[in-house]
């Protein structure tokens, strides 16, 4: 509850006009279902050294506001989260398209390896079987 408290804080201080929003820490399926239901879809970030999904519905606020307000110092992730085949799932990431573009195909799953621990809340699979994979076989990409 201290972080919610906390967010909302910074959230007025930062955009004084805006209603405040909950973020949610290790949420479970119910949890995400009840935060994003209606909108449908959630951004998150996820911090690799510290095992921690921070999420919330992606109509309330952007990543970068979160970041600033958790003030996190560690290997994190951006994305974004909805509904697919019944399961929470992440499909996007600028994050990981930005990597894509200097990195292997091998480097890339690599990375993903350390945030395996996010299949505990959300699905993975969908974005490394589908998004990695398309991007890598559609461009025959070799990095520089």
């Amino acid at each position: 509850m201290r972080l919610q408290t906390y967010l909302n804080e910074e959230w007025i201080k930062l955009y004084p006009n805006k209603p405040k929003f909950e973020v949610l820490e290790n949420p479970s399926t119910r949890e995400i279902t009840k935060l994003i239901g209606r909108n449908g879809e959630g951004r998150f970030i996820a911090d690799r050294q510290d095992k921690i999904l921070w999420l919330w519905d992606s109509e309330k606020g952007i990543h970068q506001t979160v970041y600033n307000a958790l003030e996190i110092i560690g290997r994190v992730i951006f994305g974004e989260v909805k509904m697919i085949n019944g399961k929470w799932t992440m499909y996007s990431s600028y994050d990981m398209e930005s990597i894509m573009k200097s990195r292997t195909y091998e480097e890339v799953i690599d990375m993903m390896k350390k945030f395996y621990w996010l299949k505990k809340y959300i699905d993975i699979d969908y974005y490394i079987e589908n998004k990695i994979k398309e991007w890598y076989r559609r461009w025959d990409y070799k990095p520089i």
